[in-house]
């Protein structure tokens, strides 16, 4: 970690040390997840993510390292102070992966590793409702349709139908909580943007999306 903090510039030695942290926290129990958290990868995972934002490389393996870290159910706080486990949970981080999904609609890596890490996020987090309504809000749904426009069913490899198959799973777990009429009753979300694309409404994109899962699965 002290590597890739002396070197944030450099595109190889990102990928490269984040990959490392991949390896290490995906190992078996708790402590090496307790380790990577306790020093301090989460901010340089999230600066990574942010400097390279341009990079699929760095954006994958990032996303990879927090698809690892989120599961902390048997991280307790002799091993890590509560602060730094809430970050790889936090709205910040699934925002920073959403961006990742948004900016490389095309590569397969990137929505591969960013999805299955804002699915563990949600599933992780102690603030289930108000991710999903910030999710919703930050127009993720549009990120996975865009992703699933391009990765076209029609002659789809297995790399391609496995991402396809996440994507799907995904959107549909977070439109069928918008169906329900979670995301007209979120008092205590932060605000956040709006982006042009959209579109009308949550419920427009519930009935879209909906109908996009049917029509794949």
């Amino acid at each position: 970690i002290h590597r890739g903090r002396d070197h944030l510039l450099s595109v190889e030695i990102q990928e490269q040390g984040i990959g490392a942290l991949r390896i290490v926290a995906a190992g078996p129990g708790p402590k090496n997840k307790a380790a990577v958290l306790a020093a301090g990868a989460v901010p340089l995972v999230l600066s990574s993510l942010s400097t390279f934002a341009d990079n699929p490389g760095v954006s994958a393996v990032c996303c990879a390292v927090l698809c690892n870290l989120q599961q902390t159910a048997d991280v307790n706080e002799d091993m890590v102070a509560r602060p730094l486990q809430d970050e790889v949970h936090s709205l910040s981080t699934a925002m920073a992966m959403v961006q990742a999904l948004r900016n490389h609609p095309k590569d397969l890596r990137v929505q591969k590793e960013g999805i299955q890490a804002l699915s563990n996020l949600v599933k992780n987090c102690p603030m289930i409702d108000e991710t999903r309504a910030a999710l919703a809000d930050e127009g993720v749904l549009a990120i996975v349709s865009a992703a699933l426009d391009a990765f076209s069913s029609t002659d789809c490899k297995p790399a391609q139908a496995a991402v396809r198959s996440d994507l799907i799973r995904f959107s549909d777990s977070l439109t069928g909580w918008i169906s329900k009429g979670h995301a007209v009753d979120r008092k205590h979300r932060p605000p956040l943007p709006i982006h042009p694309d959209d579109g009308a409404t949550l419920l427009y994109y519930c009935e879209e999306y909906t109908s996009e899962v049917h029509t794949a699965t």
